[in-house]
């Protein structure tokens, strides 16, 4: 079953309204955040085209190092199946103060691959995004940087960079100054195929 751009934004909206209801539990299924948002209601299911999604707690370097929350999510897109690489920050009790740079490396780079889009998903309760977007193809990195940083106890939107692969590894790339907690592992992320 194929989905609509809508239909995957509608069932992205209705686990980030659940999550925001609901903090303390687990992500739901695209089908109980649906059926939930519903108010029970029996809604045609739609299936999801998120081929990967993880969260993992990490430290960020910079001004000092932030301990936060990732989460990594791929998903294929429904009238290309080309794919979408998502990230969203939370953050504890310490807020990830301005300007706060993400960089991510494809490693090794990937052949003729591409970013075509970076944004940011505007839906949902969160208000923090990123304001900039850089792209460096020659050195295979890209980086949003959030300039006023992001607030203790919040979240951001998803912010993503969408691709021209149709393939990924789920370990195909590193987040640059983050580090998997109580580590000096460098956080690998997902990455294109080439």
């Amino acid at each position: 079953m194929s989905l609509t751009f809508t239909e995957v934004f509608a069932i992205q909206a209705a686990i980030d309204a659940y999550e925001s209801k609901f903090p303390d539990r687990p992500s739901p299924s695209p089908e109980e955040a649906l059926a939930w948002q519903a108010g029970g209601r029996r809604r045609n299911l739609l299936s999801g085209l998120v081929l990967h999604d993880a969260m993992q707690d990490i430290r960020l370097l910079g001004k000092g190092a932030v301990a936060v929350k990732m989460q990594l999510r791929v998903v294929r897109s429904a009238k290309t199946g080309l794919l979408d690489f998502y990230y969203r920050i939370f953050t504890g009790a310490s807020p990830l103060n301005g300007p706060t740079r993400v960089a991510f490396l494809w490693s090794p780079p990937p052949v003729s691959i591409k970013v075509t889009l970076a944004d940011v998903r505007s839906e949902g309760v969160a208000t923090t995004a990123p304001d900039d977007f850089v792209y460096g193809p020659a050195s295979n990195t890209y980086s949003f940087t959030f300039s006023k940083g992001v607030p203790a106890n919040a979240s951001t939107g998803f912010f993503f960079v969408s691709t021209n692969a149709r393939a990924f590894a789920a370990y195909g790339g590193e987040l640059g100054d983050a580090y998997l907690r109580g580590t000096t592992t460098v956080l690998k992320v997902p990455g294109p195929l080439g």
